[in-house]
């Protein structure tokens, strides 16, 4: 088991640390402290983790919690404890609006949060989690490589991080490398492409029923659409109107 602890008071982290190795044992591995927004986002979009416990106001960041939990929403289906100081009342009326979130007040007892770590291990069916663990350890997060079959016998391996976006065109779907290629694959995007393979991987983001986008070589919006001007000619992609406050927070970025 894993867990994401985001404080930047030390003390306060150790603490925490020790109420999870008394409820949940010694196996936990931790990943952090982590102090600053930017470091915290960073391990939520590239690391797997099964709880998460977060404060609100951080060194670098205000409202840090409330934006690392919404992620942790977006991308983990996992329980969050908030353990804050913050006295902002719609602060934390925000929290409470994510799924599978509990929140506890600073200064803590140790018999406040061992109450709640036992109400997130009760919510916890290890049995589901380690089967969904399984599930996925074969799968190819691991790996570099995505193989696109051409003709009846060739296949040609692309690697996955230059990917910048795959376009769904009637049943073809199209990979737009970073260096200007364009692959096609007959395949659905969302099952055969994102189900099956890039959803695994943290940085790819299925925009809508045409696109899946690289988060990673997001480097330019204008108004609602990603622009590639470093591709071969000027390729853009609108972004949906539902889409957008979701992706902003994906990318770091706060209209």
């Amino acid at each position: 088991m894993k867990v994401l602890i985001v404080e930047d008071d030390l003390v306060q982290a150790k603490n925490i640390v020790n109420h999870i190795y008394d409820v949940f044992g010694k196996q936990v591995q931790i990943l952090g402290p982590n102090a600053y927004y930017k470091e915290a986002i960073g391990h939520v979009k590239k690391e797997t983790f099964d709880m998460a416990i977060l404060d609100i106001q951080l060194q670098d960041d205000r409202y840090a919690g409330v934006h690392i939990g919404e992620t942790i929403e977006l991308l983990h289906n996992i329980p969050i404890l908030y353990v804050s100081g913050i006295s902002d009342d719609k602060i934390i009326e925000q929290t409470r609006t994510i799924q599978n979130c509990n929140y506890i007040s600073k200064p803590f007892d140790s018999e406040a949060i061992k109450r709640a770590l036992l109400k997130i291990k009760d919510q916890v069916n290890f049995k589901e989690l380690e089967t969904f663990k399984d599930k996925i350890s074969y799968k190819p997060r691991h790996r570099d490589t995505y193989w696109i079959k051409e003709g009846t016998s060739n296949y040609t391996g692309i690697t996955i991080k230059d990917i910048v976006f795959v376009e769904a065109k009637d049943k073809i779907c199209e990979f737009n490398m970073i260096n200007g290629d364009i692959l096609k694959k007959r395949a659905t995007l969302e099952k055969q492409i994102f189900d099956e393979t890039l959803r695994y991987y943290p940085n790819f983001y299925k925009l809508s029923r045409s696109y899946i986008v690289n988060l990673d070589h997001i480097n330019n919006i204008d108004g609602r659409r990603i622009v590639y001007p470093e591709l071969n000619k000027k390729i853009y992609i609108k972004i949906p109107e539902d889409q957008l406050k979701t992706l902003f927070k994906l990318i770091g970025l706060h209209n």
